[in-house]
């Protein structure tokens, strides 16, 4: 059987390890534009 709490929790993990990939990438990414762009 599934342990449902377990689950969660690995989901939950996941989800923010997800959404601090996001943020770091967003941040590389708008560094990258203004160093081309010069702004």
């Amino acid at each position: 059987s599934v342990d449902m709490n377990r689950e969660q929790a690995a989901f939950q993990k996941n989800s923010i390890q997800y959404e601090a990939d996001l943020t770091f990438l967003t941040g590389k990414i708008k560094t990258l534009t203004s160093a081309i762009t010069g702004n």
